[in-house]
């Protein structure tokens, strides 16, 4: 898994990639063990967060949203609504559901992972109704698995070059970039450039040795990408 904390307004927020998401979807429908590897390995915890974790929100365990429960209360409210969280998805799934849409969810009986990133289409901080409408499609896919060797990840959004680094880094995106940010593997800004074009040729010399964390800004978004400067 990649990604890294970003300070964003008075939150801090995890940018990450749809496969490292997915990375650990996989790791919860394996209950913590990866290709027989345990992770995850206090069992007690691990029940608890796709089970009701106390008694005045059924439809929550540790940091997940569960399904299947008789009743539920939404993020930031004190009502109780009657009924399943997502009613289009299967009574068994968990859900992560993160700032502005990005779902993660999880369903044991089907052997299923799937996740969604972007933008709130509405604005709003936690938008459960989005997720429940998603699943409405995906209970109509006919979905079959996929051999990750057939799958084609040459083509990225930002391409970086050399990486390592040592005296510069040339940047380009298929967007315009209008902000690039440096960050040091523990989250400290370090330098900010605003621009206005696809390329850019970044100077490393003021930077010591080590792994960084360049966060791109440009027509689609945030992009996060690790560089080494040796």
């Amino acid at each position: 898994m990649t990604g890294n904390f970003f300070k964003v307004g008075y939150n801090n927020v995890y940018f990450s990639t749809a496969r490292s998401m997915a990375r650990f979807g996989l790791l919860m429908l394996n209950k913590g063990n990866w290709n027989g590897t345990p992770v995850m390995t206090d069992a007690t915890y691990f029940n608890q967060m796709i089970n009701t974790s106390q008694q005045i929100n059924h439809s929550y365990g540790y940091l997940w949203w569960l399904n299947g429960k008789s009743s539920y209360m939404l993020p930031g409210a004190q009502f109780v609504f009657n009924g399943f969280m997502t009613p289009n998805a299967p009574a068994d799934t968990y859900s992560a559901m993160g700032r502005d849409g990005q779902f993660l969810n999880v369903v044991p009986s089907q052997n299923l992972v799937w996740v969604r990133m972007g933008e709130a289409p509405d604005g709003s901080l936690v938008p459960y109704q989005l997720n429940d409408a998603i699943w409405k499609y995906v209970n109509q896919l006919g979905c079959t698995s996929t051999n990750i060797n057939d799958i084609n990840l040459s083509k990225t959004l930002i391409q970086i070059f050399p990486n390592p680094a040592t005296d510069y880094l040339q940047i380009k995106s298929e967007k315009t970039i209008s902000k690039l940010e440096i960050y040091s593997m523990q989250g400290q800004i370090l330098r900010t450039f605003e621009l206005r074009s696809k390329t850019d040729k970044l100077s490393l010399a003021a930077l010591p040795f080590g792994q960084y964390i360049l966060k791109v800004q440009d027509g689609l978004g945030y992009h996060i990408v690790r560089f080494t400067k040796r």
